[in-house]
């Protein structure tokens, strides 16, 4: 046992079961968000409130590259264990969601402090914030230049502390200055810039084609392969040039974007499938995605979401489209992607208006003629994280329905790594229901010894022992019972006899 274990009770993790089921978080239930995001590779969340005057960005999960900032008041924090195993983490997580404006003044600059948050972003481990004024400010690790604030790694001042990561938060400016930023999007290592405009800004690796600037920048020095690494925002042109992009999402290193016509464009990694092109390499610019283009309005797209390794679509007709891998074995897996976006036969009776996609997970929400209710599905799934409840299968090879959600508005969904949260509205207020009867009653004298059965009237429902009764009855009776109040001589209500000639009938 190490010295943290014996001196903390208390550290995370340790009596820390995976939740099954959903449950609320209680610190925040007098609170009303309206939107929430976290990252299909990471394990740390941004939910935004939906005050009137100024909404606020609440954080919180893991902390290991100052993606919540750094340092945190220990009043919020958990201490737990670092990688080693052996010593306590010098950035301890956070378990329960905390507000922006609980930080000090290193951590969230005077310039952010009281802004309205409108949209966020979650890499890996790394944070982005949009605020209404169209700014775009970021912390977290910066190993590659994601954050896009000009440099890589932890750079000096004004938040940064050398090494990887910038541990207070910092405006995103460049050529982002003179724009106003709408979205954000992040990969592993990179991240887009969403703009009124309509305009796409990547940073970050372009590794994989992830800048879609036509180029990796691939180069050996040092006996070692390295590819450029974009800090400052980069304009993303190819065929979205002249487009007005609407909605933007990251993968681990592929990106997705929807134009206002309903034509979806993709790039970067094209592993398994995932830009839905149909072939296995990669789109160092963005490319139009051939089922998307046609000359049918309704088989256009009208939203987008990313995981890991896979894309998901829902049409203008309110069907599910999935392309890359989302299983580990079979149809969806490795072996088997899905090279272009297909419809997921198990759910194409549906019209579906949300979808969400984390590490090995998927949901689709649909409200229509047969109500409202969510699916998911997800092989792998081991956390609880499709929250099919106690006692039933962690994952799922298909669409199954979340019984926990049934009737309940489903207002947004985050899907990430091993943790899901949904963001539900609260139902509307209705009459309270009538109050239970009141139980049987039950013989009150306890003197009868023997752990005899009481019987129980077939008529007013109380319990009497036989002992009690006079004459005594031994045994169980044949037939039904009254009790005395019940029997014959008093004579049963009218409705009685009705009800044993609908019996024998």
């Amino acid at each position: 046992m190490s010295q943290l274990e014996e001196s903390d009770s208390q550290v995370w993790g340790r009596y820390a079961p995976d939740l099954l089921s959903p449950h609320i978080f209680r610190t925040v239930a007098n609170v009303k968000f309206k939107r929430v995001f976290t990252s299909h590779s990471g394990c740390h969340a941004v939910a935004i409130d939906s005050q009137s005057t100024s909404p606020l960005a609440w954080l919180l999960g893991r902390n290991e590259h100052s993606q919540l900032t750094h340092p945190l008041p220990s009043t919020l924090t958990v201490p737990h264990l670092s990688s080693d195993g052996t010593s306590p983490s010098p950035t301890p997580a956070v378990p329960a969601p905390f507000p922006l404006d609980a930080l000090p003044a290193p951590n969230v600059p005077q310039g952010l402090r009281g802004q309205r948050v409108v949209h966020a972003a979650c890499g890996r481990s790394h944070t982005i914030l949009v605020t209404e004024r169209g700014q775009a400010w970021s912390c977290g690790w910066n190993h590659l230049g994601q954050l896009g604030l000009g440099f890589t790694g932890g750079g000096s001042g004004g938040g940064g502390a050398g090494g990887e990561n910038v541990n207070g938060f910092r405006r995103v400016e460049g050529d982002l200055k003179g724009e106003k930023v709408v979205m954000a999007a992040a990969g592993i290592g990179f991240s887009l810039f969403l703009t009124e405009s309509g305009r796409v800004y990547a940073v970050g690796s372009g590794e994989k084609g992830q800048l879609g600037n036509g180029k990796t920048g691939e180069h050996i020095a040092a006996s070692k392969v390295f590819f450029t690494e974009q800090s400052d925002p980069l304009l993303v042109r190819g065929a979205i040039d002249g487009k007005k992009i609407v909605s933007i999402s990251c993968g681990q290193q592929h990106s997705i974007a929807l134009d206002d016509q309903g034509f979806c464009y993709a790039w970067g990694f094209g592993g398994l499938g995932r830009l839905g092109l149909g072939m296995q390499y990669d789109a160092l610019v963005p490319t139009v995605v051939p089922h998307f283009a046609g000359p049918n309005l309704l088989t256009r797209a009208r939203t987008i979401t990313t995981g890991g390794t896979n894309s998901m679509f829902i049409d203008k007709q309110g069907m599910v489209t999935l392309c890359g891998k989302w299983k580990t074995t079979g149809d969806g897996s490795a072996g088997q992607p899905w090279m272009t976006p297909k419809l997921v036969q198990d759910i194409m009776g549906y019209k579906f208006d949300i979808v969400a996609a984390g590490g090995v997970t998927l949901f689709a929400h649909t409200k229509g003629k047969d109500g409202e209710f969510l699916v998911g599905w997800g092989q792998g799934a081991g956390h609880g994280e499709l929250a099919l409840g106690v006692g039933n299968l962690k994952s799922a090879t298909k669409p199954q329905r979340i019984d926990a959600f049934d009737s309940l508005d489903i207002h947004d969904i985050a899907a990430g790594q091993n943790t899901t949260f949904f963001l539900i509205r609260p139902p509307s207020s209705s009459p309270s229901p009538p109050p239970s009867p009141p139980p049987p009653a039950v013989c009150r004298k306890v003197e009868v010894v023997g752990g005899e059965d009481p019987l129980e009237c077939e008529m007013c429902e109380q319990a009497f022992h036989g002992a009690c009764l006079t004459p005594p009855i031994v045994g169980i009776p044949d037939g039904e019972w009254f009790c005395p109040n019940c029997s014959l001589k008093n004579q049963p209500p009218s409705w009685w006899g009705e009800k044993e000639k609908k019996k024998k009938a």
